[in-house]
């Protein structure tokens, strides 16, 4: 666990971080690049409810992080997961895509995060990296497959979850296998909730990343 003044800065910086993070979150639009407004630093143009709630996410989310792994090497880029689960689940669920700009950052803060642990000698950075190359490596390649063979899955999809999947790798296998089955078990939860209540067919495209960031974020936690 993290001292306890470094444990309320980062709640306070994950509730800050989402007031930009909900206007560019709100700006996706349904293909093609990102325009942002002139005010999106300010929040704009999400709703206010929509920046209030992205604010309180990550905060409760950045504030776990720091309860649960603030002792980590690997902490920060936990907290990155924790301030863009939030954006990016209201990106998915509005447009249906998990924007490069955030999947990508996540991506960078692994790898630098994994990197700076193994240039300092951390224990257990190389065995830590090792499961993460190959999780994220493996997803990558068996979500491409998929995507390819059935066009079931996007492909943002199979990148934030080489992403998710590599980062639960850092701390074992078992996490790996719990996010997985988190993930998809929420997801067909949704997807069969959906169906029953008459909101969506078999046939409807479903945004799943709300799910896999879930999985993830409570396989991290626990």
């Amino acid at each position: 666990m993290a001292a306890g003044w470094l444990i309320g800065v980062a709640a306070g910086a994950g509730a800050a971080a989402g007031v930009p993070l909900a206007g560019v979150a709100w700006s996706v639009p349904p293909s093609g690049r990102i325009r942002l407004s002139a005010r999106w630093w300010a929040g704009a143009p999400a709703p206010l409810l929509v920046r209030v709630l992205v604010c309180g996410v990550g905060a409760g989310l950045a504030l776990a992080v720091a309860i649960v792994v603030g002792g980590t090497a690997i902490v920060a880029a936990c907290w990155v997961l924790a301030v863009l689960a939030g954006p990016l689940a209201i990106s998915d669920l509005r447009r249906h895509r998990l924007p490069d700009v955030f999947v990508v950052t996540l991506a960078g803060a692994v790898l630098v995060c994994a990197g700076i642990a193994w240039a300092a000698g951390t224990p257990g950075a190389r065995a830590g990296i090792a499961r993460l190359l190959i999780a994220a490596g493996a997803i990558l390649v068996a979500g491409t497959v998929l995507v390819l063979a059935t066009g079931t899955t996007g492909y943002g999809d199979v990148k934030l979850l080489a992403v998710t999947g590599g980062l639960s790798a850092w701390f074992s296998w078992d996490r790996v296998i719990l996010g997985l089955l988190l993930a998809y078990g929420i997801a067909a939860a949704a997807a069969v909730g959906l169906v029953l209540a008459g909101r969506a067919r078999r046939s409807t495209g479903i945004g799943i990343g709300p799910a896999l960031l879930a999985g993830a974020l409570v396989a991290m936690l626990i």
